[in-house]
């Protein structure tokens, strides 16, 4: 055998390793799981953003309750995918707390900007 064949053959070996491995397929099932919790959560978010922009609409002001759920759950969909594209180990809610609305940016009434520089009209 060549080094080369040694190589493949040892990439081979390590591939069974894991493909054996209990935490591979309980994190793989986890994927599988939160990436349907992902789509469903996704789709509050959308159905979140047509509220407040009727509720806007219609009140000239923001929904805080609203805003405040849409926010905690922009913060899941952000631990979710990072779960999902192994940047962390932490796994989401349920297995860890919901996210807290006083530890992330609210945005409500807030500009970035200099209200002078730009006009809504």
């Amino acid at each position: 055998m060549t080094n080369e064949d040694n190589k493949m053959n040892n990439i081979g070996q390590d591939i069974v390793q894991h493909l054996k491995n209990p935490v591979f397929w309980k994190r793989f099932l986890l994927i599988i799981l939160f990436t349907f919790v992902y789509i469903l959560t996704e789709a509050t978010v959308w159905v979140m953003i047509i509220f407040l922009i009727f509720y806007n609409l219609f009140t000239g002001g923001s929904n805080e309750r609203a805003a405040t759920f849409a926010r905690q759950t922009s913060a899941y969909i952000y631990h979710i995918l990072l779960y999902l594209t192994y940047n962390t180990d932490d796994r989401p809610f349920p297995y860890s707390d919901w996210p807290k609305p006083e530890k992330m940016p609210t945005g409500l009434g807030q500009s970035t900007s200099n209200p002078s520089s730009h006009n809504e009209s």
